[in-house]
C-alpha cells in the first residue's frame, strides 16, 4: 500500500487569534464536499503534493523549506511559538518495565481475579488489588504480564464490531474488544478457556464501565507502594496485537525499537493481511498520529508534517519522535528544536485536517505570513 496526495495549508485570522490547518486529500479518498478546501474561511497558503511513500514507516506529507539559517535552534523556538493545540510530551508517571516479569503459575493468579467476583467495579477492583499489595514486587510485576498475557491470548477480530468509514468501506472496529475480553478474564478461568476456545462466548457477557480495566489491579497495588508509576509489559492489550489470531506477521510486540524503516508502522508484508479483513486501505491496529518538526540539513532548514503510526505497547511520544528522525535522516538532516504532535484517536485515516496550529498573535495576516510560513507561498506568488 503506498500514499499518494496532497496538504493544503490554510491561515485564518481574527483580530487577535490566528489558526492554521494542513488538510489533506489522500488520492482515492477525497474530501466529503463540506470539507474541501472552498469550505475553510481561511487562506489558501501552501500546497505540497506528495507519493509513493510506503504505509510501512512514516509519511512527510508536508514539507516546505525556510531556507538557510545561522541559527536554527533559535528559528525552531520563534516558529513553534505559541501554539496551544499543539501536545507536548508530558511529564506523566515515571515507566517501570516488567517486560521480562515470568508468568505466574494459574493456582497464584487466579485466586486474585477470583476476589472480583466477576464485578469490574472500582470496589471489587480494590480489593483484588488490596490483595495484591500484600505480595512482592516481583509478583506484583508478574500479575500485571499475566494479565495482559491473558488479554492478548483473547484478542480476535470475531469480538470486533463491524463499522462503516466515511467514505463507505467497511471495516472491524475494537473499541468493545478490551471491554468483552476484561469481562471474560473477571469472570474467572472456566469462563476465560471457553472464550478462548470460542471467542463468540464473549459477546454475550455483560459489560460495565470498568470491564476493560484488568490492568488497573496491578497498577493500584505498585501505586499503593511506590507512588505513581505505569507497569509497561511485554504484552500488548490493543486490539490486533495478537498477529498470531489477526492473521497478521507475527512479530514480538517490542521489535519496533529495533527497525529502522519499519520501525514506525505496520511491516508491509502485514498491510495486505490488513486488508484482508475488510479494512479500510488506511486503516492499521493502532492509532494515527501527526507531527510538526524542523530538520536541518546545514544548508537548509526545512518544516514538515509527518504522519505516522502508534502501534502495540509503543510509548506515544517515543514512537512519534522515531518516526520524525527516520523522516530527518532521509531528508540528510537532524531534528532542530522541540516536536509537536496530535493524536488523531482513529487507527482508520481518511481526508481531512490532520494537523491544527493555534496562537494568540495581533499581526496581520499578510505579516503573519511572513513570519510563520516558509517559503514561496501561494500568497506570496498571487501578490
Amino acid at each position: 500500500m503506498t500514499f499518494s496526495g496532497v496538504t493544503r495549508r490554510y491561515v485564518s485570522k481574527s483580530p487577535r487569534v490566528a489558526t492554521e490547518l494542513f488538510v489533506t486529500e489522500f488520492e482515492g479518498t477525497p474530501l466529503e464536499p463540506s470539507l474541501d478546501h472552498r469550505g475553510f474561511s481561511g487562506v489558501l497558503v501552501d500546497e505540497f503534493q506528495f507519493g509513493d511513500a510506503s504505509a510501512a514507516g512514516p509519511v512527510a506529507i508536508y514539507q516546505r523549506a525556510w531556507g538557510p539559517s545561522k541559527n536554527a535552534e533559535a528559528l525552531a523556538q520563534a516558529v513553534f511559538a505559541g501554539n496551544t493545540l499543539a501536545a507536548d510530551r508530558p511529564s506523566g508517571p515515571a515507566i517501570i518495565d516488567v517486560s521480562d516479569a515470568a508468568l505466574l503459575r494459574d493456582e497464584d493468579f487466579w485466586p486474585i481475579i477470583d476476589i472480583l467476583e466477576g464485578r469490574m467495579s472500582l470496589k471489587a477492583i480494590s480489593r483484588a488489588a488490596a490483595e495484591l499489595t500484600k505480595r512482592t514486587d516481583d509478583f506484583i510485576g508478574s500479575f500485571a504480564q499475566t494479565a495482559s498475557r491473558r488479554m492478548w491470548e483473547l484478542d480476535v477480530p470475531e469480538i470486533c464490531d463491524p463499522a462503516v468509514a466515511r467514505d463507505g468501506t467497511p471495516y472491524l472496529d475494537g473499541d468493545r474488544s478490551r471491554a468483552r475480553r476484561g469481562a471474560a478474564i473477571a469472570a474467572g478461568s472456566a469462563t476465560f478457556e471457553r472464550a478462548r476456545n470460542d471467542p463468540e462466548t464473549m459477546r454475550s457477557l455483560r459489560l460495565s464501565d470498568l470491564s476493560w480495566g484488568i490492568e488497573l489491579i496491578p497498577m493500584h497495588a505498585w501505586r499503593s507502594r511506590h507512588g505513581d508509576n505505569q507497569l509497561v509489559t511485554a504484552w500488548s492489550v490493543r486490539p490486533g496485537s495478537n498477529r498470531e489470531r489477526w492473521a497478521l506477521e507475527p512479530h514480538s510486540p517490542r521489535d519496533s525499537i529495533e527497525r529502522e524503516d519499519d520501525e514506525v508502522g505496520l511491516p508491509s508484508s502485514a498491510v495486505e493481511s490488513v486488508r484482508s479483513l475488510d479494512s479500510p486501505p488506511h486503516q492499521v491496529h493502532g492509532s494515527w498520529w501527526t507531527s510538526r518538526v524542523l530538520i536541518d540539513d546545514s544548508r537548509s532548514v526545512t518544516e514538515c508534517v509527518v504522519l505516522s503510526v502508534v502501534r502495540g505497547t509503543d510509548d506515544e511520544w517515543d514512537s512519534t519522535e522515531r518516526a520524525c528522525q527516520l523522516i530527518a535522516k532521509r531528508l540528510g538532516g537532524e531534528v532542530v528544536g522541540r516536536i509537536e504532535s496530535q493524536d488523531l484517536h482513529s487507527n482508520s485515516l481518511s481526508s481531512g485536517d490532520l494537523f491544527h496550529i493555534k496562537r494568540r498573535s495581533a499581526l496581520t495576516l499578510d505579516t503573519y505570513i511572513e513570519h510563520f510560513v516558509p517559503g514561496d507561498t501561494i500568497r506570496r506568488r498571487r501578490s
